[in-house]
């Protein structure tokens, strides 16, 4: 919340406009994001990176079994995987989710990120 509070005060600062300024109009004017909507681009890249890593590594082992004990209520798990669940639910994306946990398959890189920032 402190991130976002500073962003929005330094793009009203760069538009020289007062702090009672609405933030959707100064976010506009200068065709930025908010914070939370780039932290959440970031996240959501992020999980695509993990999905298409080659399964010989331990860090898609891990990302792959604290994915599926959430998946299966496990819902006192903190960290990226809740986030991740969260975020796929906030932007429509979890038939993404249901298809790669059902058939492995997940988009290209490039497609994953059109996808993204199309929803973010």
């Amino acid at each position: 919340m402190q991130l976002e509070v500073s962003h929005r005060r330094c793009v009203k600062q760069i538009l020289n406009v007062g702090r009672n300024t609405n933030t959707d109009v100064a976010l506009s004017c200068l065709n930025v994001e908010s914070a939370e909507e780039l932290i959440d681009f970031e996240k959501l890249e992020f999980f695509g990176q993990l999905c298409r890593l080659p399964v010989r590594f331990l860090a898609k082992k891990v990302f792959i079994h604290r994915l599926v004990r959430y998946c299966l209520g496990c819902v006192n798990m903190q960290g990226l995987i809740p986030d991740i669940y969260r975020l796929l639910q906030k932007y429509s994306l979890m038939p993404t989710l249901e298809t790669y946990l059902e058939r492995g398959v997940f988009p290209g890189k490039m497609s994953w990120k059109r996808t993204i920032k199309k929803k973010c």
